[in-house]
């Protein structure tokens, strides 16, 4: 009779985390081969044979059930922020970041309810963000001659202005404007935010070494060049993703305004030594302990062996930031590929296994979304000896099984 004792692991223990900020859904363009080789990477040194064979069918099964619980374990949590905004979703690479800053109110939607997330960020948007984030303090000063008593970003530029986080605009008569409805420059994004930051007591000094990596950083003003080197050392900006490179003259989307603040708020000044945990933290273990509870679970009632899953942070385009689920069989990639080449019956197993598999990643990316986590959900299953045989991001193949059995 063959064994039912067929999923076992973790990831190893040795992961370290890496950078937070990464997309949430595969990119287009995914590598086969660098999604493989990380994953290979990942696999352990060693998986001790039970001495039973695996049947494909059972793992399939297993596979299926788990995928079921996950679904009921996230059934009715509350949905977030991006899901409320009609031209935004969660598969959006954008979508943890406007989850942040409307949960924690740094960024709120349009009149209409919409985010609107590719429309341009402007001087007056931004320094009512840092003012918020500074806990709208009331501030009395002359300011700028174009601000007027029904501006809605009028308090935040006198406190911008008091506290040198903004210094204006000269114009052709020689006066310095605030010029809240123009569209912010990523320069001047770049500046503030590096000033927000000295505001609160952070070294925003900068060798620029990782800013001058990036093509178009000379054509940024020389004025803006230290607060470009802070925000690039700290993951607030990157070159385009349109391959345009830094472009200090261009304008700055809400999406992208999204995940610099959230990078300025949660990562570089909300972890300073503070053990409040941030919202993203805290949903992260929610989504951790129940697929773990579930694991528990299914153990427990013997119908499938010992799931384990990890949160793993990459710096990868592959893979992003992701909870990673590991599945091991205790057949021999060998034994597998031959099955897998012989058709029939085993074919359809193998076939089955990689649906349940893609689904699996699917119900759990759900979860993470309902939850407020927001991280790729990877699924990856291995052979006895370490080759991965079949891999899911998401509900859809990160590395398709007959990508590795051909």
């Amino acid at each position: 009779m063959k064994s039912r004792g067929l999923l076992a692991v973790a990831v190893a223990a040795s992961l370290t985390a890496l950078a937070p900020a990464a997309a949430l859904a595969a990119p287009t363009g995914t590598s086969l081969d660098a999604a493989l080789e990380e994953l290979e990477a990942l696999a352990p040194e060693e998986i001790a044979p039970t001495g039973d064979e695996s049947d494909l069918v059972s793992l399939a099964g297993d596979a299926g059930a788990f995928a079921d619980s996950v679904s009921s374990a996230g059934a009715g949590a509350a949905l977030q922020a991006v899901e409320d905004f009609p031209d935004c979703s969660p598969s959006d690479w954008y979508a943890e970041f406007v989850t942040y800053v409307s949960d924690n109110g740094l960024i709120t939607g349009r009149a209409d309810g919409t985010f609107a997330p590719a429309a341009d960020v402007s001087r007056g948007d931004l320094v009512t963000i840092l003012w918020r984030m500074a806990g709208e303090p009331t501030v009395t000063a002359v300011g700028f001659p174009d601000l007027n008593a029904n501006d809605y970003f009028r308090q935040a530029a006198l406190w911008a202005q008091r506290n040198n986080i903004v210094g204006g605009v000269t114009h052709e008569d020689g006066e310095l404007y605030f010029d809240g409805a123009r569209a912010i420059t990523r320069e001047e994004c770049a500046v503030m935010l590096a000033r927000y930051a000295d505001y609160c007591d952070e070294d925003v000094s900068s060798d620029k070494s990782a800013l001058q990596a990036i093509p178009g950083w000379q054509s940024a003003s020389s004025w803006a060049l230290d607060g470009l080197g802070w925000v690039v050392d700290k993951g607030l900006m990157s070159g385009q993703g349109d391959g345009s490179g830094l472009d200090p003259q261009g304008t700055t989307s809400r999406a992208a305004m999204a995940k610099m603040i959230t990078v300025l708020h949660r990562d570089v000044l909300g972890e300073g030594g503070s053990s409040v945990e941030t919202p993203q933290a805290e949903a992260e273990k929610v989504v951790l302990k129940a697929l773990q509870e579930i694991a528990d679970d299914l153990n427990a009632s013997q119908t499938s062996g010992y799931w384990s899953a990890n949160i793993a942070d990459f710096d990868s385009p592959e893979m992003g930031r992701a909870f990673f689920v590991t599945l091991h069989s205790d057949l021999p990639f060998s034994v597998v590929r031959a099955a897998y080449q012989m058709g029939g019956e085993l074919l359809l197993s193998i076939d089955e296994m990689a649906t349940s598999m893609d689904d699996l990643s699917g119900t759990i990316y759900d979860l993470s979304v309902s939850q407020g986590a927001g991280l790729n959900a990877v699924v990856a299953m291995f052979s006895s000896d370490g080759e991965v045989i079949h891999s899911s991001m998401n509900g859809d193949y990160l590395v398709p099984y007959w990508y590795n059995l051909r």
